[in-house]
């Protein structure tokens, strides 16, 4: 069981972010007039958003290049928690004051609803926490007869 758990945490976690971060990076770029659009009727974001289209998708691929790092991978896991948090603040506004906006995030995530997105998010922020926690906070597992703390 700690060989699984610890896949979970040390693989499993860093991989759906890289997934996540790729392919809205990606579906972002490959739409990109649209994405432009989105951007400039978007709260908070219209008046940067020629900078915000481009420097968001190459973020996000940094970061994912950060996470598949396993000696980067939680400082990778630390950048896309916060921008997973960041994210999730944004959809938390943009639900309190302007829920008929378009979502940005590119493929399947813009069908989303925005409390659908919020969850989404939520599950993200949740187990990139626990991901950066397990990764503080070594498990433990008894090979031959001896402890050994693994990383």
């Amino acid at each position: 069981m700690n060989k699984i758990r610890q896949w979970i945490l040390g693989e499993g976690i860093p991989l759906l972010y890289i997934c996540l971060l790729l392919y809205t990076a990606i579906s972002k770029l490959m739409q990109y007039d649209l994405t432009r659009e989105q951007m400039a009727v978007m709260p908070v974001i219209s008046p940067f958003s020629g900078i915000v289209t481009w420097l968001l998708p190459v973020s996000e691929i940094i970061i994912a290049l950060v996470v598949f790092v396993p000696r980067t991978r939680r400082i990778g896991l630390y950048l896309s928690t916060g921008l997973m948090i960041g994210f999730t603040m944004y959809v938390a506004y943009m639900m309190k004051f302007f829920s008929h906006l378009p979502c940005t995030c590119g493929g399947f995530l813009q069908n989303l609803t925005w409390p659908q997105h919020l969850l989404f998010n939520l599950f993200f922020v949740l187990i990139g926490v626990i991901a950066i926690l397990a990764s503080r906070f070594p498990i433990k597992e008894i090979n031959q007869g001896r402890l050994k703390y693994s990383r």
